[in-house]
């Protein structure tokens, strides 16, 4: 039996053991990340199950945090109805599959221009409603704070000892200045922490197909109190800028040029960080992804 088999063997055990009088009739792999697998069972029901400490950690956030959170929200977030642990201590949960279809990039493609700006208004709704959740009271639930200055300096002394020895002059000079742009704007880096999602992409973005309205959102695991433009990125990376700029009008928010420029480094050192991954797991394919990704980055800001 190979790892994958063996895992669902072990899944589908945990869920018998915790939840005996849950009929298992059938099971399927939904999705699977760095972090966590993702199991349909019956059609009817996600079951989440950490691969790693890091993602047990994350799930366990979610399990403190979600029941609260849902309170806040007008839009659909899991509901975790069986709560469950490994034989490794890690937990696992199990919810109601959410009304809706997975957006993804390429869906998000297709969309016209009216649909985009209902979907910009409703994801501005879901991001103060988010924002406004007590501080106080996520850290409490266990949420971490993040602060981004030590995380990008941290960052910059890898890519410098790593990444640059793989680039020529003009990238690496490009880069240098990427950081040296989110060091010097110290307004930058002054900002109010607020609670976020941290995983804002389409891959997460529930959709009714019939009239394309928003119906959920799913994968809470990178929720942080942190600088509340950095929930823009994915938003910047994967719909591009004029959505993004639409969401920032749809919430009020000032100086939205400015902003737009301060959530591009935070693209640049996402794509980095990626680089960095796929160098530390020997995965060439991601390395020359990302290498390619800085490269189209520089063109695009006229840099060569």
């Amino acid at each position: 039996m190979n790892d994958s088999g063996f895992l669902m063997k072990e899944y589908k055990e945990a869920i018998w053991e915790h939840f005996p009088d849950f009929e298992l009739t059938s099971v399927t792999k939904l999705g699977e990340g760095w972090m966590s697998v993702a199991l349909l069972v019956n059609e009817r029901w996600v079951f989440r199950f950490p691969k790693k400490e890091q993602g047990a950690q994350d799930l366990q956030k979610e399990i403190n945090i979600m029941p609260r959170l849902s309170k806040r929200l007008s839009i659909t977030i899991p509901h975790f109805e069986f709560i469950g642990q490994l034989q490794n201590g890690y937990p696992f949960v199990g919810y109601k599959v959410l009304p809706g279809e997975i957006l993804d990039e390429d869906g998000f493609a297709l969309l016209s221009t009216a649909e985009k700006r209902n979907l910009a208004r409703q994801l501005a709704a879901f991001m103060d409603e988010i924002h406004s959740f007590s501080v106080d009271e996520a850290l409490g639930l266990g949420v971490p704070v993040v602060k981004l200055a030590p995380v990008f300096a941290q960052l910059q002394t890898q890519v410098e000892q790593r990444v640059f020895p793989l680039t020529d002059v003009l990238v690496q000079q490009y880069i240098s200045t990427r950081f040296q742009t989110y060091f010097d704007h110290g307004h930058y880096r002054a900002y109010t922490p607020r609670l976020i999602h941290g995983d804002l992409s389409p891959d997460h973005f529930l959709i009714n197909p019939q009239n394309q309205q928003l119906t959920g959102i799913i994968d809470f695991g990178d929720l942080q109190v942190t600088d509340p433009d950095y929930e823009y990125r994915y938003l910047l990376e994967d719909c591009g800028l004029a959505f993004t700029k639409d969401v920032l009008q749809c919430r009020g928010e000032r100086d939205v040029d400015g902003r737009l420029k301060k959530i591009s480094l935070f693209v640049t050192f996402d794509h980095l960080d990626y680089l960095l991954e796929g160098m530390k797991r020997g995965e060439d394919d991601w390395v020359r992804e990302g290498l390619e990704v800085i490269e189209n980055e520089m063109k695009s800001f006229g840099y060569v």
